[in-house]
């Protein structure tokens, strides 16, 4: 959960080398921002390597003249 994502990366037990995405799609419906991508992060878990592949659609909505994401969904791939 966020908690436990959070508790990982300040303790050092997480770390990132990388993060690439892959082919980011970009869709705007008038104040509407809709992001799709794949994206690679290699790094490290406790020490051990780790190379995870994930699925991100996130939307965004300009308000006041401010862009705020208010739908993420990061899913991790098998």
């Amino acid at each position: 959960d966020k908690s436990q994502y959070i508790a990982a990366v300040t303790s050092g037990n997480q770390k990132y080398d990388s993060i690439d995405y892959e082919a980011p799609a970009i869709q705007t419906y008038g104040s509407t921002l809709v992001v799709a991508t794949l994206f690679v992060m290699t790094g490290s878990t406790k020490g051990q390597p780790s190379n995870n592949r994930f699925r991100l659609l996130h939307v965004w909505v300009e308000q006041g003249g401010k862009w705020r994401r208010v739908a993420p969904q990061t899913t991790c791939l098998a």
